[in-house]
């Protein structure tokens, strides 16, 4: 069952589900999210290997340029926190799929007991750069019921704050 907008009031009030919450954002079941002013950008001539931490440079501001073809981690002004019973799945929004943004490209779901930012994804498909501006409603969540869980997320990106790199050299694989 997917939360419905006074739900997610109700929740936003009882839970804190969504801090800085600004009711403009409230869909009828989903919450627009915001973007911050922090992005991560991978340092060019590395070889991505999946046991080492990859190397990122940081760029913050109010803006950022994507240049055609280039993917930078973003993240939200939004920090959510997920009771037991719910679970979050992020989303883009179709109007910037419309001209070639992917705002997440596979890492949508946030797991009960999740708290932090939500680091975003973005690729440039089009053919032209994109500016990003901090503060547009660049994603947006909706929250489904959960039943049976008696499991709290207790991974590596919990209580992140700001674009968060890859942490896949920390899985024990």
């Amino acid at each position: 069952m997917i939360l419905g907008n006074q739900e997610i009031l109700t929740r936003v009030k009882q839970d804190s589900l969504i801090e800085n919450f600004n009711i403009s954002c409230l869909q009828p079941a989903s919450y627009d999210l915001t973007l911050g002013k922090e992005f991560l950008f991978l340092e060019h001539g590395q070889e991505i290997r999946l046991d080492k931490k990859p190397k990122y440079f940081k760029k913050q501001g109010d803006k950022c340029l994507l240049n055609p073809g280039e993917f930078c981690l973003g993240t939200t002004i939004e920090k959510v926190n997920l009771p037991i019973d719910l679970v979050g799945r992020v989303e883009g929004r179709s109007s910037f799929a419309r001209i070639g943004l992917l705002v997440h490209c596979v890492a949508g779901f946030c797991d009960p007991g999740f708290t932090g930012q939500i680091t975003l994804e973005f690729a440039n498909l089009s053919p032209n750069p994109i500016l990003l501006k901090s503060g547009i409603r660049i994603a947006q969540i909706a929250f489904e019921k959960v039943v049976g869980c008696e499991l709290l997320y207790d991974g590596k990106y919990q209580n992140q704050i700001g674009a968060t790199g890859s942490k896949v050299y920390l899985d024990k694989q």
